[in-house]
């Protein structure tokens, strides 16, 4: 570029400035998605570890006749029910914290995205933890008991 003074008009300067704002914005939704898949895998493993140490638990229950359904039930019930406090008190603060965005921007503001983003999140964390303890409620049975005595 030469030296020297560069005069824009205000419609150039603000275009760059949103273009670099987009830029920023996009960047940070990845960032958040893969927030969200390492979330997701290790809410999944967490589950699953907390499962391996009550293995004498999940093994005693099929000894005595409790179907692998309801232990699916179970598991998926009691780590659902953490799962999704988590999430309540990520997404409560969230909301509120991006309220300044929302009265600035008016209508433009991406709701359908923001929700798609919520609906995901509740959709993983759905998966995982039905499919943890999927996983979990075939691994023992009464052979499991056995070895815990």
């Amino acid at each position: 570029p030469e030296p020297g003074v560069r005069v824009e008009t205000v419609e150039e300067r603000l275009r760059l400035l949103g273009s670099v704002e987009s830029a920023y914005l996009d960047m940070f939704l990845v960032l958040g998605g893969l927030g969200v898949v390492f979330g997701v895998a290790g809410v999944a493993l967490v589950i699953l570890r907390g499962v391996e140490e009550r293995r004498g638990e999940m093994a005693l229950l099929s000894a005595v006749g409790v179907s692998r359904r309801t232990v699916l039930k179970l598991l998926a019930g009691e780590y659902g029910i953490l799962v999704a406090g988590g999430l309540v008190s990520g997404i409560l603060p969230a909301l509120v914290s991006i309220q300044p965005a929302v009265r600035a921007l008016h209508a433009d503001f991406p709701w359908r995205a923001m929700t798609a983003v919520i609906a995901g999140m509740l959709l993983c964390a759905a998966l995982s933890v039905w499919g943890a303890a999927l996983v979990a409620s075939r691994r023992f049975g009464p052979a499991t008991l056995k070895e815990e005595v």
